[in-house]
């Protein structure tokens, strides 16, 4: 081989090396985006599974007071223990319901910061524009999301509050004395949380809509 073919065959070596790693970083960048996709909306199947855990744990704790209040055995210490635990694990699970809301906040938030700074590489005004209303549109409807979860969370805290206040009451007079003073807020209590589920049935609602729009969003950046 002759020096000029070897320099030129050392040249197209380099040009493929660069091409390759440009198809390499492009195809690397579309993955990491797909991925954010992908996590944001995992992250909103994770909430909707926890607020299904909490709607589930709140009928427990407002079934097992209305027992107790209602139905009162001879001994009530068994009734009692009952509407303790559900109590323990409504706790739980609000705490945990919580702790997912707050993940599936950050990762909407980095999965809109990302796409934010990639409108600024697209050149056509156009799909600048729709790419851009496509955002908002979606950040919106994430934004919807994480107000009815405020929402329900302002309805929550009280009922929790109240069901743990009967719980102390009947933990330091477990007679039908203390049945009769937990029975109005039994009663009271067994309304707000139709409403607390009723406000996080809608939270669910909105995150299976916009799970389907992440969901196909991520596919998209597969392809």
């Amino acid at each position: 081989m002759s020096i000029g073919t070897r320099q030129f065959a050392a040249r197209a070596l380099v040009a493929c090396a660069v091409a390759l790693t440009v198809v390499a970083c492009a195809s690397s960048e579309q993955q990491e985006k797909a991925a954010k996709a992908e996590s944001a909306a995992t992250s909103l199947q994770a909430t909707r599974t926890q607020i299904s855990n909490v709607n589930t744990a709140l009928d427990k704790a407002v079934a097992t007071l209305t027992d107790l209040t209602q139905k009162p055995q001879a001994d009530l210490s068994p009734q009692f223990a009952a509407y303790k635990a559900a109590v323990a694990d409504l706790e739980a699970q609000a705490k945990t319901l919580g702790e997912t809301a707050q993940a599936m906040r950050a990762r909407g938030e980095e999965y809109f910061k990302g796409w934010e700074q990639d409108l600024g590489g697209i050149n056509n005004p156009d799909l600048r524009q729709i790419s851009a209303d496509r955002r908002a549109k979606l950040s919106a409807s994430y934004q919807k999301v994480t107000d009815g979860y405020s929402k329900a969370k302002a309805a929550f805290d009280p009922l929790l509050t109240e069901l743990t206040d009967v719980q102390k009451v009947l933990g330091l007079d477990l007679t039908d004395n203390g049945l009769k003073m937990a029975s109005k807020t039994a009663a009271e209590a067994k309304g707000n949380a139709e409403t607390v589920k009723k406000e996080l049935n809608g939270v669910s609602d909105e995150l299976d809509k916009l799970a389907k729009v992440l969901s196909g969003a991520a596919e998209s950046g597969n392809k």
